[in-house]
């Protein structure tokens, strides 16, 4: 198992990663609006 391994997310919490360029674009859009 690797650090950055979601694995345990998945398996307790049913979340599953987006990808990265998703997730940069979302943090400027909301830096932008406060």
């Amino acid at each position: 198992m690797s650090p950055l391994d979601h694995g345990k997310a998945e398996r307790e919490l049913g979340s599953t990663p987006e990808p990265v360029e998703d997730s940069i674009r979302k943090a400027a859009f909301f830096a932008s609006r406060n």
